[in-house]
């Protein structure tokens, strides 16, 4: 670190170094002529000729200076001139959300979980709202305040939609984290808000489950499977998960874009729909009375209540954009596979029937088309490696293959001659 405490970098004195990062070096500060506490953030000199760096300090700078929102941190700085390049922003007491995670016991409570989620999709509505894309949004990257609440942190890989593209040389963590990666951005793609949602999704299922879908030996390994597999169903995992809740999650997580939520307002239109009170319990009766039969459920399958939760939206092969002013509500997972590829989501409808329990002998509800939960088409030909042995496997194959054509080339010339 080339600074310690008691140094002076303009108007602001370092109280404490924090950490080293990929490119930058982050020092606690205090400004000396507010007295206020502040975050400076150093890029590393002798990276910062790099163009690469050079552009992405300079990109994090000025989309800094347009953020003011609760769950986004802020910049503080004034626009003077400084002695150096560094950004100063906001100091959050608190932590960080990998940090957290790791000392407090997985999963979350449901109500927990929903809370956050709920935040950071405020957070990333707003982003949206003024252009800005995270493409790197993971708990490394957010902060919990001494509060509870969340804060994203570290736009240096975020996009300015209209900006122009830089080309990177290396995959490093700057880059994003494999577990949060998007497919598209795994494909080398430069990712749209609908990347910011499917690491949201990634990030509620990691809350729910304590375990992130796609795990492997190797970053190829997690990467392949964001690519090729199909995440376990939550309710597999966590069996009290409420279906809206779970499919709300698997939706964020679809593979291609177009299944997604299309924007992070939609999300949150499901989340704020979401119901999680438990039904009061019914008055006994006066006098013995054959009991009627009762209505079904809205919604059944493990961890489900008797309280009556929003219809679903479509999520079928009709047209995404509905006619009339309808809001989407919370959905509800269906477990047949129907079709594989990518579906549209249709425009939303009150169920009029009860929802399956999932599974492949899950019924779909009556009079609405359901969400369209069966498996997508894989992106590229190859199996993805579920382990770092079957990985090495595929190489001596390829490699073995390789010889053998070249060993078979070698004979036929010998003999020709």
């Amino acid at each position: 670190m080339r600074l310690k405490a008691g140094d002076r970098l303009d108007r602001f004195e370092i109280v404490e170094p924090l950490g080293e990062g990929a490119y930058a070096e982050t020092y606690k500060a205090r400004d000396t002529e507010s007295g206020d506490m502040v975050l400076i953030k150093s890029p590393n000199p002798l990276l910062f000729a790099d163009p690469a760096i050079h552009q992405r300090f300079m990109r994090e700078s000025e989309i800094a200076r347009h953020l003011n929102h609760p769950g986004v941190q802020r910049s503080v700085d004034l626009g003077e001139n400084r002695s150096e390049p560094y950004l100063a922003l906001e100091y959050i007491e608190g932590d960080n959300l990998r940090r957290w995670l790791r000392r407090h016991k997985l999963p979350l409570s449901i109500a927990q979980a929903v809370q956050w989620g709920t935040e950071l999709a405020e957070a990333l509505s707003y982003l949206h709202q003024h252009d800005i894309v995270h493409r790197d949004l993971k708990p490394e990257n957010v902060i919990v305040t001494g509060d509870g609440h969340l804060k994203i942190i570290d736009f240096g890989t975020a996009l300015l939609r209209g900006a122009r593209r830089l080309t990177w040389r290396h995959l490093t963590e700057a880059l994003g984290t494999p577990d949060y990666m998007s497919p598209e951005q795994i494909q080398g793609e430069r990712g749209d808000p609908r990347s910011d949602i499917y690491s949201w999704g990634i990030m509620m299922y990691e809350f729910l489950t304590g375990r992130v879908p796609f795990e492997g030996d190797n970053w190829l390994a997690v990467m392949a499977g964001h690519l090729q597999r199909h995440p376990k169903p939550i309710h597999e995992l966590r069996p009290d998960v409420p279906r809206e809740l779970e499919a709300i999650v698997l939706t964020a997580m679809r593979r291609y874009p177009e299944n997604r939520y299309q924007s992070a307002d939609e999300l949150l239109a499901d989340l704020r729909a979401l119901d999680l009170r438990e039904a009061p319990a019914p008055a006994p009766a006066a006098s013995p009375a054959p009991a009627p039969i009762p209505a079904p459920s809205p919604v059944q399958g493990p961890g489900h209540t008797d309280a009556v939760r929003p219809a679903v939206p479509a999520y079928g092969g009709t047209s995404r954009r509905g006619s009339g002013p309808q809001r989407p509500s919370s959905p509800v997972p269906q477990g047949a596979p129907a079709s594989h590829g990518p579906g549209r989501r249709g425009p939303a409808r009150r169920a009029g029937g009860p929802v399956g329990t999932g599974g492949t002998g899950g019924a779909r509800p009556t009079g609405a088309s359901a969400r369209d939960f069966s498996p997508e088409r894989p992106i590229g030909r190859l199996p993805a490696p579920a382990s770092q042995k079957s990985f090495w496997i595929f190489v001596w194959l390829v490699a073995g293959g390789f010889i053998g054509v070249v060993a078979l080339i070698v004979a036929l010339t010998k003999l020709l001659h």
